[in-house]
This record gives C-alpha cells, structure tokens and sequence, in this order.
C-alpha cells in the first residue's frame, strides 16, 4: 500500500492528489501495459522452450541396466542370443515417438527433422463440453515435460533411431516377447499428434529379424476407413513386402485358406465398420471385394468389446479377437472376469482368443479428466493378477498392452524416476517403478512368459539387480505357482 501511494505521488508531483493529467495516465498504463507483457513473454518462454531454459532442479536416478550397447557385431556377441522367446505372447509397440536430431542419435532415419512428435502430445478435450471446460487442452512440452506419467530411461527417444530400436529388440527378447504388434497408419498418414510410420516398417523388421522376434500390423482408425481403403491397405503391406519378409508373424489359418500359413493384422476399433461391412471382404465369396484366397488374405484379429463379440467377430469374417484394454471398467470384455465365457464363445466360433494384460494403466497426461480408468501398478501385484487369470482358461495366446504406449501408462519398457522444476516454480513429478529398478516389469514379465512356456533359462543380466527386487519378483510368481 505504501509502495501504490509513492508511486502515485511521483506520478502527481507534490500538489497534493488533484486529477492526473493525462499525459501522466497514459505514461502509467503504458508502463503497467509493458511490465504485463513482459512477464507474459518470459512466462511463454519458459514454457515453449524448456530445452532452452536451465532448469533449477533434474532429479533422476539411473537405475538398473546399462542398455547403451554398441551395434558393432551385436548378435554374435550378445550372451542373450539363444534365449527362448514365446511367439505366443504378443507385445503392443509404438513407432510414432520422434525428437529432434540434436537429441536422438545421428542413426536415424529423420535427418532432415527436427520436430517432437507424440512425446508433445496435446490434451484431449473431453467429449461433454461441461467437463471440458475444467481441463486444459495444451500441447505437452519436450524433452522436460513429456505427454506420459512415467519418463523413459532411454529420454525422449526418436522411434527412428536405428539405436534405440536395437536397445527396445534387446529389452524385447530380455522380457521374453515373441511377437511384437506394431501401430500403423497406410503411408503418408498419421494421427492428429504424429507423424507418418510406413518408413519405419522395414528397419523393424530387418532389426527384429536379428533377435529372432516377429513383427505383425496394428492396423490404426484413420479418416474415412471402410472395407474398400482396407483391402487397398493389405494389398500395399503385401505388394511392399511386409507379409513376405522373413521377420513378419503368420499362423496357420483356422478358417478360409485350408489351414494354410497367413499374415497376421489386427484391427483397432474394427466395431466402427459395421458386421455387414466386413463380410463383403472377409467371408469367402464370389465377388471380387473378398481377400480370401487372394494373394493379400490375411488371418484378421478384430477388437472384443463386449461378451458376446465373438459371434459377432465370427459373422463378419474375422479369424480372431483381442481385448486390448488395461484401464479399470473401459469395456466389458477387458475385464477378466470376461474371459472365461469369452474364451469359450470363440472356441465355439473357431476364432483364435488374444486376452490382453497390462501392469497398469494412467493416461491423466493426455485425457486429465479420465480418473475413472486409473489402474494402480501395485508394484506388480495387478499384472500378476491378471496374468494368472488369463492362462487359466482356453486361450491362443496373450497380449502384452504394452511394451511402449507411454501415453497411457501402460509401458513395461525401462523407466527412470524424475523430477523438473524451473526458476518459475513450475514441476513435474514423473511416477516410476520405485523402490524397484527401472527393468522390474522386464523382469516380471520374463518370469510370467517362462511360468507360461516352462521355459528355463533367464538373461544373463537378470540377476543383477537389488536383492530386495528378486525377493518381490520371485514372490509374485510363486502366487501362480
């Protein structure tokens, strides 16, 4: 209050508190004008360009494994290279991160780029406009404040990094995961938050062919999807190569090619194309809009969303299902307690049953208003959970969501504990794994796969680890036991 009245007597001069000229008015506005956007600049500052801006405070603690490997003579060196890997077991992969080239590796694929993609994922608005309103739909703001609640041990990685792909295919075949199904958009096409993938395919498959792991497609919603785009889709993933190479996953047909071997795609969201749609294409017909017994047939893994989805899958042609969802109540079919009934429909059906586990799930960093879907880790516990209820029953195999989506919190890939403050008082506190390493769902879930394959051996590595994490892991796997 002293400081206002010294001012104002400044600004009058001392004849007391007559009117203000104008002259002097306008010279107050203009100043308090000035110093407002001044701090609005250094406020935009801070944000825009965190990369740019010395934080007062990284706390972070590398713990666990050092995957920084050399790529000189990788396989024949490695003293993982015979390890048992289940083709049974398919993980969800994530292509679609990029950063800029000063932070990835020179080995990459986008020299020429120099743009975050997805780790700046922007806030998705909810769909009720009064819910809306309470949540901020800004972009996130790399390489400090990413779109994830948990921060990757690797940073924010560039997916076209030939490095890091040979860093994931190592913590891929340490975890013990034989298949790996990974997102994709036809070429030229993204998401509204990434950029195209299609380039990335063949650099996963030549890689991944090295570890002795598979590849398949996660054929991704894009606008304008119908049957017709979605032939034209498997004919370009067959024309280009992908089906043929010796790295992509087939199976033997349970139906519509006479038990030959067949490419496998799973479709996300498949309900969005009606049942009357799908046959067009995937029931064996006359017409020339069917793929089976086409050079480009594929065995189709559609989205179960509901209990009786097997029928309906069954009916429109699809050789498959898969549940997908890991967060709390998001579809009935999700749940475990589902899967029984579930598993018994697509026998009936002769359709192949994928049920899908997660350790956990918490996309608050793209969706703030979607609490109701959190779930907690329980250092392990929940993955244990639902793992031993998935092989409890009749199944073909079992998704792993995911080894990357870190979005969602669904990630079993390396993480680090981290913290950022900045001389603005703004933080974030990343979730981690703590008090374990930053390779315990790795490790988790190379015990799982073994448990679930009777396989024997581990990583050399596995052990290297604090005695305290052994003990925890070793307990969880003996409530399956």
């Amino acid at each position: 209050m002293g400081f206002s009245l010294l001012l104002l007597q400044t600004l009058v001069g001392n004849s007391g508190y007559n009117i203000l000229p104008r002259r002097r008015i306008r010279s107050l506005l203009l100043f308090l004008l000035t110093l407002f956007m001044v701090l609005m600049f250094l406020r935009q500052l801070s944000i825009f360009y965190q990369s740019d801006i010395i934080p007062i405070s990284i706390k972070f603690n590398q713990s666990g494994l050092d995957w920084n490997i050399q790529l000189d003579n990788i396989i024949s060196t490695s003293d993982d290279s015979t390890l048992n890997l289940s083709y049974r077991v398919h993980g969800f992969y994530y292509a679609w991160y990029d950063a800029p080239q000063k932070l990835s590796n020179q080995n990459s694929l986008n020299n020429n780029d120099n743009n975050w993609s997805h780790w700046n994922h922007q806030r998705l608005k909810h769909w009720n406009p009064k819910v809306a309103i309470g949540y901020s739909t800004e972009r996130h703001y790399p390489p400090y404040l990413l779109a994830s609640s948990f921060y990757p041990k690797l940073g924010p990685y560039s997916s076209k990094d030939l490095n890091i792909i040979h860093i994931h295919m190592e913590m891929i075949r340490f975890a013990g995961i034989g298949v790996l199904v990974v997102s994709w958009y036809p070429k030229g096409m993204s998401d509204d938050n990434g950029k195209p993938v299609d380039d990335i395919i063949f650099p996963l498959l030549n890689i991944a062919n090295k570890y002795g792991i598979k590849i398949c497609l996660h054929l991704e919603p894009y606008k304008n999807r119908n049957v017709s785009t979605i032939v034209s889709d498997l004919k370009y993933i067959y024309e280009k190569g992908y089906t043929s190479h010796p790295a992509y996953y087939h199976v033997s047909a349970n139906q519509y090619n006479n038990g030959k071997l067949l490419p496998v795609v799973y479709v996300y969201d498949s309900y969005i194309i009606k049942p009357s749609e799908w046959k067009k294409i995937l029931q064996p017909n006359d017409e020339e809009t069917t793929i089976r017994n086409k050079m480009y047939n594929v065995h189709m893994i559609g989205l179960l969303l509901e209990t009786n989805d097997c029928r309906i899958l069954y009916e429109s042609g699809f050789n498959g299902g898969y549940t997908y969802f890991v967060g709390h109540g998001i579809s009935k079919a999700s749940s475990p307690d589902t899967w029984n009934d579930l598993s018994k429909e697509c026998i009936i059906y002769n359709l192949t049953f994928y049920p899908s586990i997660g350790p956990g799930y918490h996309d608050l960093s793209v969706r703030p208003w979607n609490t109701a879907t959190i779930q907690l880790r329980e250092f392990g516990s929940r993955y244990i959970q639902v793992f031993y209820k998935a092989i409890n029953i009749q199944l073909t195999g079992i998704n792993i969501v995911s080894f990357n989506e870190w979005h969602e919190g669904t990630q079993i890939e390396s993480s680090i504990p981290f913290e950022w403050r900045n001389y603005l008082k703004q933080s974030k506190i990343y979730m981690n794994y703590l008090p374990y390493s930053s390779e315990f769902y790795l490790r988790l879930t190379r015990l799982m796969i073994n448990h679930f394959e009777n396989f024997t051996n581990l990583p050399k590595k596995f052990n290297e680890t604090d005695i305290n994490e052994l003990e925890w892991l070793y307990t969880l796997i003996k409530r399956i036991a």
